[in-house]
């Protein structure tokens, strides 16, 4: 595009060069067009300025319209009306070779010549017009559809005008890659409470058998060996298929020992890697059942995926472990506030549903002020019962006045068409995948300063065990007990994590001691005040706990016990703890079995208080070394739990050869489902509008991946070439549509 043979079409989609009403004049030889910048200087005494860079500005340009017959005034001053000053509009123009190009500008003076008078035609409107950014884009886009069948595969890109290209990248994959996760289960949280809900939480809500997708007892086949197999044998005769048998490759399971095999006929299994994934080779009989396997039988290919935020999250199993039927799969969550409707009238189960109308209250009124903020498109009505139904919404579509939630799509996520009454009650929901079945992958990158406090082998979502409580050097584990000394005169009151008053980094006990301090000689009584407090944001509703306790002397504080709070500052008694029987031992601390909190309380906290007798060494302490605590099973989170699904993950680079530099994404996605990676407006998104991270060569790029440099962008010495070639990397890819969009552009 030369910048001073063009000619102006239209403003604001009004066209100001139609020939007969206006005819726009090409820039005058000298007129102001080009884009500028000044320099950022630093003054310095006695010396020249130091540069220090330049301070970029934006292009201003007169547009000189000639009135025809039917030209109207008004109009133009209307179309060109400088008090506009909300947003800037487009002005197209076109170029000598027949190609448009738009800049947004807004209008700065407006001016006729000669004065107006009661003819228009022939008079000349001058408008001089300021755009912030001064790069022209092409008005239509230009399109590379890609057709990949291997990885590495490359494409060459043509990029017109002398700005590199923010392109957008549409993948799509056809056909399911040769590895990657095969299975996922959806989980849908939704929070009931109205404050930010920050917890452990058990994925699968209840126990999952896992031992039985390690052996899948529906595909099968046999050792077919009269004498058995041995613990180094990789090949041997098979027979008695069951669900068509073992698959052409795989995993399989048989007694303890998990295998990987790359050789399958109908009689015979060969290539047989044995004792994978932490279980021991051994020896076989005849007829032995071979068992497919869709996991590892030590879990690491079971991933916990947000869904909401497309990152993999750290897991944890509890219960009775993997390869068990009861593993429980833990990760931490931070909901956001609950927000729940209630609809106007009732759904039919049958046929399209393209807009949910609300009951006209204020709550719901307030729920969707609060829903249109939400980047996860997603709610469930019915939530809980065997009618739920999962629904993706369109956040532009939803009108606050009418009450109504619009371009929704129902029976998603694996739910189907339900009936709901009227005054079903809709909550929005976060999503999580559980995903399995890849037999590449070694054990996750699991931090453990994130590791929930609680024991997760006997804790489940509404009921938290505790062995431990505290971590002196990871703070950041969830569900921890907070420790604090509240007053301590003489300074040697403490609190303490291992038992009888001793200390560890991992505090197995909630410990506090009082004790006396002597000063100018003499005893001193100590006032302290030592507490260990939890809060939930579920509540909790009874307390179980044991430990023991201390007293030197006769002294016993006047506050040791157990204590109740929902705000944090006013508490009161759950337990008073009795004075020990007899000094100078340790002795249980009272039975306090399923002590109910006559009520849901967001705080807890064990408490020694008090002062003590002038006695020398006279100390006396409570310590607490288990404790489980009840949540309100009305309070914690509704979870769902899908049923399981074939799964396609995208784990995928796209490299500029031309530059080097390249972006990565990792998404769980559908076959046939788009990712669209926009670096124009650096976002990253799925068809069904749930977001996706993007990884870069270069994290301090401004620039996700430039196109028509022969270098990095940020360099003085790259420059505009035009070409581009990019390349797409994935393992095991079959068949991936990439379609790239780009608008050229022109300074």
């Amino acid at each position: 595009m030369n910048i001073l043979d063009f000619t102006y079409v239209s403003f604001d989609g009004n066209s100001i060069n139609d020939g007969t009403k206006y005819i726009a004049l090409k820039p005058a030889v000298g007129t102001p067009a080009l884009a500028n910048a000044s320099p950022i200087l630093t003054e310095r005494a006695d010396a020249f300025p130091v540069d220090g860079g330049a301070r970029l500005r934006g292009r201003e340009l007169v547009v000189r319209i000639k009135f025809g017959a039917t030209g109207d005034l008004n109009e133009i001053t209307g179309w060109f009306d400088t008090s506009r000053t909300a947003i800037p509009r487009k002005l197209v123009v076109v170029d000598g070779s027949a190609v448009q190009w738009y800049i947004y500008a807004r209008a700065t003076r407006l001016e006729l010549s000669p004065s107006p008078k009661a003819d228009e035609e022939g008079k000349l409107a001058i408008i001089t017009m300021y755009a912030a950014d001064p790069v022209w884009k092409a008005v239509s886009q230009s399109s590379n559809t890609w057709n990949i069948t291997a990885s590495n595969q490359t494409q060459d890109l043509t990029i017109s005008g002398n700005k590199y290209a923010r392109p957008v990248f549409e993948v799509t994959a056809t056909t399911a890659r040769g590895t990657g996760y095969a299975y996922r289960i959806f989980v849908a949280l939704a929070n009931r409470r109205t404050r930010q809900y920050r917890s452990p939480i058990n994925l699968y809500d209840g126990n999952w058998d896992t031992s039985a997708l390690i052996a899948s007892t529906s595909v099968s086949n046999q050792i077919n060996v009269g004498g058995g197999i041995s613990a180094v044998a990789t090949t041997w005769n098979i027979d008695t298929a069951v669900g068509g048998g073992l698959p052409a490759s795989g995993t399989f399971w048989f007694g303890t020992e998990q295998c990987s095999y790359t050789g399958k006929t109908a009689t015979n299994i060969g290539t047989v890697v044995r004792g994978i994934n932490g279980t021991t080779a051994a020896t076989h009989a005849d007829n032995t059942v071979m068992y497919f396997s869709k996991m590892q039988a030590d879990g690491d290919d079971l991933r916990v995926w947000n869904d909401v935020k497309g990152i993999e999250e750290f897991r944890w199993f509890g219960g009775g472990g993997i390869n068990t039927s009861t593993t429980r799969v833990f990760t931490n969550v931070d909901l956001p506030p609950a927000i729940t409707m209630t609809t106007a009238s009732a759904i039919s189960s049958v046929g399209a549903v393209s807009s949910i109308t609300l009951a006209p209250t204020i709550a719901n009124k307030t729920a969707l002020l609060k829903l249109r903020k939400q980047t996860y498109p997603y709610i469930a009505i019915d939530m809980g019962t065997g009618t739920m139904e999962i629904f993706k919404f369109t956040r532009s579509s939803i009108d606050v006045n009418a009450f109504t939630i619009g371009g929704t799509t129902r029976a998603q996520k694996g739910t189907s068409n339900q009936s709901h009454s009227a005054g079903a009650t809709i909550r929005h929901i976060y999503g999580f995948y559980l995903m399995y079945g890849n037999p590449d992958v070694s054990s996750p990158q699991t931090d453990d300063s994130f590791k929930p406090m609680i024991n997760l082998a006997n804790s489940t979502n509404t009921s938290f065990d505790y062995d431990d409580f505290f971590d002196v050097d990871n703070p950041n584990r969830t569900a921890m007990w907070t420790p604090a000394v509240v007053l301590n005169q003489g300074k040697l009151s403490e609190i303490y994590t291992a038992t009888q008053d001793t200390f560890a980094d991992v505090a197995s006990v909630m410990g506090g001691a009082i004790k006396v301090f002597t000063s100018g000689g003499l005893v001193r009584a100590p006032n302290a005040e030592l507490t260990w407090s939890l809060y939930h944001p579920a509540g909790i509703t009874t307390l179980t706990w044991s430990g023991s306790k201390y007293r030197y002397s006769t002294s016993w504080a006047a506050t040791v016990g157990m204590e109740k709070s929902n705000d944090g500052l006013t508490w009161s008694t759950i337990a008073a703890e009795a004075t020990p029987g007899s000094s100078a031992s340790w002795t249980a601390l009272s039975s306090h079995s399923s002590v109910s909190l006559s009520g849901t309380y967001l705080n807890i906290r064990s408490i020694i208080k008090g002062t003590l007798n002038k006695v020398a060494n006279n100390l006396i302490a409570q310590e607490i070394s288990d404790l489980t605590a009840t949540l309100d099973s009305n309070y914690v989170p509704l979870v769902y739990v899908g049923s399981e699904e074939a799964n396609n993950f995208a784990e995928f680079r796209i490299t500029n050869n031309t530059s080097g530099e390249w972006l990565e994404v990792s998404q769980t996605i559908p076959l046939n489902e788009t990712i669209y990676i926009d670096t124009e407006n650096l976002e990253a998104y799925t068809s069904q509008g749930v977001p996706v991270q993007v990884r870069l060569s270069d994290e301090t790029r401004v620039e996700w991946l430039p196109l028509g440099m022969n270098g990095d962008d940020r360099d003085e010495s790259t420059k505009f070439t035009g070409a581009a070639t990019i390349k797409y990397t994935e393992t095991s890819v079959n068949a991936v549509t990439v379609v790239t969009k780009w608008y050229n552009r022109n300074l």
